[in-house]
């Protein structure tokens, strides 16, 4: 909620003890994966997936606009790529970066656990912004309302194109996936939002369901 765009990419040569800045001026690069010649890198902020090539540092875009904030990158068995969220993006998050007067109070006089902002989880205290009947009505999540937290695993082809995913929804628990793995067929994901690894066995399988 700074809007910080100080993140770099860098290339360490062991051998020569060399270090090159690859990309900078990056809103959060929260993830890479290398791919011939070049990395693919998650920029959270600007809520898109850059190729950085390497040793030059051109930059293009891949993917952009994407539904929420990208977090870890990490290679499939298949050749693809698993993308994970840390979490969605919603309309009144996008209004109050917008407003630097309002974001720059909320920052400096509200504790963090309650900044209008995106989550990892939500629903656990009356404290937090939007709560109550602003969300819920009997009980039950209103389909308008705000979403501050989502679950989101996407697979992608090798050019970043996302072609399957798997979701823990608004109403969901299993929310802020931040890293995964594919070990002995099985995909696992850390959950920060519940706390908890999940495993996802076969997800080929799954998603071609």
């Amino acid at each position: 909620m700074t809007r910080d765009n100080s993140g770099s990419v860098v290339v360490v040569d062991l051998a020569k003890d060399k270090v090159t800045i690859a990309a900078a001026g990056l809103g959060w690069p929260s993830g890479l994966v290398a791919s011939a010649g070049q990395v693919f890198v998650s920029e959270c902020l600007r809520h898109r997936i850059l190729a950085v090539a390497l040793p030059g540092g051109e930059m293009r875009e891949l993917a952009t606009g994407l539904p929420g904030y990208p977090a870890r990158l990490a290679r499939s068995a298949a050749g693809g790529v698993w993308l994970c969220f840390y979490s969605v993006r919603n309309q009144l998050v996008e209004f109050i970066l917008r407003e630097d007067e309002y974001r720059t109070r909320m920052v400096n006089e509200v504790p963090e656990d309650y900044w209008m902002a995106p989550s990892i989880c939500s629903g656990r205290s009356f404290k937090e912004p939007m709560q109550g009947s602003q969300l819920k009505q009997m009980g039950i999540l209103k389909p308008y309302s705000v979403t501050r937290s989502y679950g989101l695993v996407a697979y992608c082809d090798a050019n970043m194109t996302p072609i399957g995913s798997f979701h823990s929804r608004a109403d969901g628990t299993r929310h802020g996936a931040v890293v995964v793995a594919e070990c002995g067929g099985a995909l696992y994901v850390a959950s920060r939002g519940s706390n908890a690894i999940l495993a996802i066995r076969d997800p080929a399988a799954v998603l071609s369901e």
